[in-house]
């Protein structure tokens, strides 16, 4: 037999053990209870049905709302439900007392309809507030999929007895520190640790956003979660699974996630205010009636409820969703989607924009960019020949990359021959009778290849550095770098357009770093840094420290990115947002936003949208409550009563979403 939805759980803070609140079931029915509430009030306008329906309306949409109110209340606390359901209340009460017609014109129905009116506009903004304010993102624990279930566990065996090891696939979780493991091409990593012997090239970019593969060699450190892509290697575990770099990125996201609070409700900010001011209005108002005016308790008692009724903010309630959700669709229009009304309400007080930069502002694939010659007799043509017909049988990333771009240009290829590969370092090989290497400076070493004078030490190269050598003489090296997305550029000069400053955090070197910088005008590179600096850094830069210009305080962050290594620092930032295309599951999971596509052109568009979303809001709310204080004083004075008053409230709510579908027309 399955266990039941709402099992009783305390983990979560609620009763209920589902992901969704103690009311999942309701919520479920809510739109259909909110249409039947719609319809009944519309029944009863017209009266084309022998009973009140509005009866139907105060159930369906009101009861909730007394539930809620009851709870605010235990707790002592003053919320919007406890002003509306005194509303609901009153108006029921008046319909008891004054159920035939009098001398007003009224008639009893007119206080059920009020009531009704109320509970409907109430039930229905908060349904579609709730659609807007953030959720609990699921993903999170997706992080720890990314690594392997199983690893190979080697026993046994030496350096003169390979034949006597053995291999046994154990589950992660039993790794301890000191355990030797093997890892075969395309695998993932298992654990961090120490490579023993083998050479590889790994992909590092998931945890450190390095765009380039990372040559390893015995005695370099590999990390859990990277993918090795070129050659087995064994390595001796440096701890257990939950010492990972993996692990310790999910913990990362979890303490970033727990900072972030959610949505506070517009018309909650003003309850205190409201409540107590709505009832010491009503209770004055029957007294000057009743007292001042000699108006019957009836009048009088029509007044109170009256104002009790126009007093409800109801278009206050609709201020903020009904923005949000035009923002929001405009947006998922144009390729941008939104995950809540947060992210919107944060994105319009950011001042500073942090970008990652592979995958981001580049395309995070290697390319061919740039041949320098060291022989004035070899162009840059014929370099790129013989590089490409060397590394042509070679497997490794940057070796296709270098035979990619020879093709690209045309460029007929040499017959290779004495091929070999040296794991870590690069290749050799026999060309026209003429011995050729193409590798890393550890190559040349290897083959007592001295460096040409005057060159400039490896760390001032944005990008890898292949050198290229004939006859024990260096003729010359390509260097490969990630390329910049054609729209980078102009979307800083646009972000500072809105007053924004622009910051780099990148995993690579200093070079690739100022060489983004320099490319795209963003005002300051930080460079070399992990998931865990990257964090660190944007805490200190809502604090206003590495800045390049003074900011002021509050700072603001919209983080953007697209690797998993960038997840932690999209949920560090006051908001995340990933690339969508180009960006993990995890990653897109982790942001507030996503630009589909990897259509970076969108962001200022997006934060312009924030701003005029913004101001949307502040306009509906300035327009709902002139409405209601309008409203207020012509109950005061008799001149509307519970039936045109909550016309009213219909009046102000759609001028209030009138005017926030005006979102929908923006345009980037």
């Amino acid at each position: 037999m399955t266990e039941p939805c709402c099992k009783v759980r305390k983990d979560n803070g609620n009763a209920c053990g589902c992901p969704q609140k103690e009311n999942s079931c309701y919520e479920k029915a809510e739109p259909c209870l909110i249409a039947l509430s719609g319809l009944a009030l519309a029944a009863g306008f017209f009266h084309i049905l022998p009973f009140e329906p509005a009866w139907l309306a105060l159930l369906l949409s009101g009861t909730p709302i007394v539930w809620e109110a009851a709870k605010s209340l235990r707790q002592l606390k003053i919320s919007v439900e406890v002003l509306i359901s005194t509303a609901m209340i009153s108006t029921v009460i008046a319909y008891l007392l004054f159920p035939e017609p009098s001398g007003t014109g009224q008639h009893g129905h007119s206080y059920l309809f009020a009531g009704g009116e109320v509970a409907f506009i109430m039930a229905l903004g908060h349904f579609l507030e709730e659609r807007t304010i953030a959720k609990a993102r699921s993903g999170i624990e997706s992080l720890l999929r990314l690594a392997p279930q199983t690893a190979r566990h080697v026993e046994g065996g030496c350096p003169n007895c390979p034949d006597k090891e053995t291999e046994t696939l154990i589950p992660v979780s039993e790794i301890r520190s000191g355990d030797i493991l093997r890892v075969l091409p395309g695998e993932t990593v298992p654990a961090d640790g120490e490579i023993l012997t083998g050479h590889t090239s790994v992909d590092q970019s998931l945890l450190t956003g390095e765009s380039m593969p990372a040559d390893k060699s015995p005695g370099d450190t590999v990390f859990g979660g990277t993918l090795n892509q070129f050659g087995s290697f064994t390595m001796r575990a440096a701890g257990t699974g939950e010492d990972s770099s993996l692990a310790g990125m999910f913990r990362l996201l979890k303490e970033a996630e727990s900072k972030k609070s959610p949505l506070e409700r517009t018309a909650d900010r003003w309850a205190a205010f409201l409540v107590p001011a709505a009832l010491l209005t009503a209770v004055l108002t029957g007294a000057v009636s009743l007292a001042v005016l000699g108006n019957t308790g009836e009048e009088s008692f029509r007044r109170a409820v009256t104002i009790l009724v126009v007093f409800c903010p109801c278009s206050l309630v609709l201020a903020t969703p009904t923005a949000v959700i035009a923002a929001i669709g405009n947006a998922s229009r144009r390729g941008v989607l939104i995950r809540n009304g947060e992210a919107l309400e944060q994105l319009a007080a950011v001042n500073v924009a942090a970008f990652d930069k592979t995958g981001t502002l580049t395309y995070g694939k290697p390319k061919l960019a740039d041949i320098i010659s060291f022989a004035p007799d070899n162009e840059e043509a014929q370099l790129l020949a013989l590089a490409a017909s060397a590394e042509k049988w070679s497997e490794h990333p940057l070796a296709k990359c270098i035979v990619e771009a020879a093709a690209e240009r045309n460029i007929s290829l040499l017959p290779a021959e004495d091929f070999e590969m040296y794991p870590g370092k690069g290749i050799s090989a026999r060309l026209n009778g003429q011995p050729i290497l193409a590798g890393n400076a550890a190559l040349l070493e290897q083959f007592q290849v001295p460096l040409p004078s005057g060159v400039p030490p490896r760390e001032t190269f944005a990008g890898t550095v292949i050198w290229l050598a004939a006859e024990r003489r260096v003729i010359g090296l390509l260097t490969l770098t990630d390329t910049l997305r054609e729209e980078a550029a102009e979307v800083v000069r646009r972000i500072h357009g809105l007053g924004l400053t622009t910051v780099l955090l990148t995993g690579d070197n200093r070079a690739a770093a100022e060489q983004i910088v320099r490319a795209t005008g963003i005002l300051r590179g930080h460079a070399g840094l992990l998931p865990a600096d990257k964090v660190t850094l944007l805490e200190e830069i809502k604090r206003g420290k590495h800045l390049p210009v003074p900011a002021t305080l509050p700072v603001k962050t919209a983080m953007v990115g697209d690797g998993l290594n960038d997840a932690p620092a999209l949920k560090a930032a006051d908001v995340g947002i990933a690339m969508g295309k180009a960006g993990s599951d995890f990653t897109v999971n982790a942001a507030d936003v996503v630009l589909m596509g990897d259509n970076l052109s969108r962001l200022p568009f997006l934060i312009s949208l924030a701003v005029k979303t913004r101001r949307t809001i502040f306009g509906n709310i300035i327009l709902s409550m002139s409405i209601n204080a309008a409203a207020v004083f012509l109950a005061a004075a008799g001149i509307l009563g519970p039936v045109l008053g909550a016309l009213v409230h219909n009046a102000g709510s759609l001028l209030v979403v009138m005017n926030a579908s005006l979102l929908l027309r923006v345009k980037g």
